[in-house]
């Protein structure tokens, strides 16, 4: 007996799952950020753009199949563990401010986020993505992807969010 699991049903629904999933992300950011004002058809019509985009490049469609059920099982996990607390007795308005002014939740959500998005840069491009381009190779991403993976730079970028953590942390100080 065929099921909709079993049959390849799951292929055709799958790009306009994608197409509604980009667009409602799209269209929340653009409207939480405002870049066009609160014009609500502009963004709409943003919007629609990049969910078109995201269909018709197959690599930017790959990434998302891969990062987004990585991103529900983060999100399941972090419910879990929010309810877990809350069952212990944990006040709401205490994980709302432990999650918000608290710089290790910030910096595990935001390092999930990059494990997240370069593991599927490497499952779509291959583990070439992290290895660093023949010195011989002149194109842009090559360029580009030699310059990024320096390792002055990236000692530079550890050093500038060391510094702005400091200066977060010394800047919001209350004084006695």
């Amino acid at each position: 007996m065929a099921t909709i699991l079993s049959s390849n049903i799951i292929q055709f629904i799958t790009p306009v799952i994608l197409f509604i999933f980009i667009f409602i992300i799209f269209f929340s950011l653009l409207t939480r950020i405002k870049l066009f004002g609160d014009n609500k058809p502009i963004n709409s019509i943003a919007a629609f753009c990049m969910a078109i985009l995201f269909l018709v490049i197959p690599e930017a469609r790959q990434i998302i199949e891969i990062a987004t059920p990585w991103f529900v099982v983060f999100v399941v996990a972090g419910l879990m563990l929010i309810m877990a607390f809350m069952i212990l007795g944990v006040e709401p308005n205490f994980i709302k401010g432990m999650a918000e002014d608290n710089a290790v939740v910030i910096g595990v959500v935001i390092g999930v986020t990059v494990f997240i998005f370069v593991f599927a840069l490497t499952q779509v491009f291959g583990q070439g993505v992290l290895l660093q381009p023949a010195a011989g190779d002149l194109s842009m991403f090559a360029v580009l992807k030699r310059t990024a993976l320096n390792p002055k730079i990236l000692g530079f970028l550890i050093l500038f969010i060391i510094a702005g953590e400091v200066v977060r942390r010394v800047g919001y100080a209350k004084s006695p």
